[in-house]
């Protein structure tokens, strides 16, 4: 959503100063063919966009979602979901070894579930914490297509001083909390472990 206080022009010149890379199979340095192809059996391709917060990923995110088949959850980022299994970390950097089979069947659960539920042949997820995990991501989406976006940093700083210093959100938290999983709830409760997201 666009600050009534600043220009129109201004807004549209944040955006052109994006940079936009889309890259899938080469995006991780592997050989073309060695992907899944679990999306055809699937039904659906996963679409993953990496960036650092306050670079566009959001505006990114609902472009795309605009596209006919393609549609994502209903909040802006699910790092519950991406951190089950793992919510006893202090951090998000999640190396790839921590996809185990379980967090991969349970986070993929996840997209199935969207999928279907809300008939879509593209389930796009922007959660910003994953530019800090990208082979963990592609270990637990292997097939999904990856868009890498690059805003510069002056304004990045910018744009998350002033998103800091904005009053609290409660309906933004509550829309993203609904997706912690149960089994995770006591890393996130009062004076838990686990870091708040």
């Amino acid at each position: 959503m666009r600050d009534a206080r600043r220009p129109r022009h201004e807004c549209a010149r944040d955006l052109i100063r994006c940079k936009l890379v889309i890259k899938h199979d080469e995006a991780l340095a592997k050989p073309r063919g060695t992907r899944s192809m679990n999306q055809l059996s699937r039904g659906y391709q996963p679409v993953v966009i990496i960036g650092a917060g306050r670079s566009g990923t959001k505006i990114l995110k609902a472009s795309l979602c605009r596209l006919p088949g393609a549609g994502s959850w209903p909040c802006d980022e699910i790092n519950y979901v991406w951190r089950h299994g793992n919510a006893s970390e202090s951090h998000d950097e999640l190396q790839p070894e921590r996809a185990r089979p379980r967090v991969r069947r349970y986070i993929r659960r996840c997209f199935d579930r969207l999928a279907r539920r809300r008939g879509l042949a593209h389930v796009v997820e922007k959660t910003c914490a994953n530019s800090l995990r990208v082979a963990f991501v592609d270990r637990v989406v292997p097939d999904a297509l990856f868009v890498f976006l690059v805003r510069d940093g002056r304004d990045v700083v910018a744009s998350a001083r002033k998103r800091w210093k904005a009053p609290l959100d409660l309906p933004y938290l509550l829309a993203k909390a609904r997706f912690v999983p149960l089994t995770d709830v006591p890393y996130y409760g009062p004076g838990a472990g686990g870091t708040p997201r």
